[in-house]
């Protein structure tokens, strides 16, 4: 595979990556700030499904989150 290659692969998958954060945040009610969130950001937010307030006492999700 040439480099070229290498890299639509790549930005296929992310972007898929990202589609499939977008949509499972969008399906627990957790909004993201614009659509040009990145596929890390998207993935800090969709961490906090599993672990709301990063097991940090006292924290929230929009501390941590952001």
């Amino acid at each position: 595979m040439s480099i070229a290659s290498n890299v639509l692969s790549l930005n296929s998958n992310l972007t898929t990556a990202r589609t499939n954060l977008k949509r499972l945040l969008e399906n627990h009610g957790i909004v993201y700030h614009d659509d040009d969130d990145s596929v890390f950001t998207l993935a800090k937010r969709a961490w906090f499904l599993a672990y709301p307030t990063n097991r940090i006492s006292g924290g929230s999700y929009s501390e941590e989150a952001v």
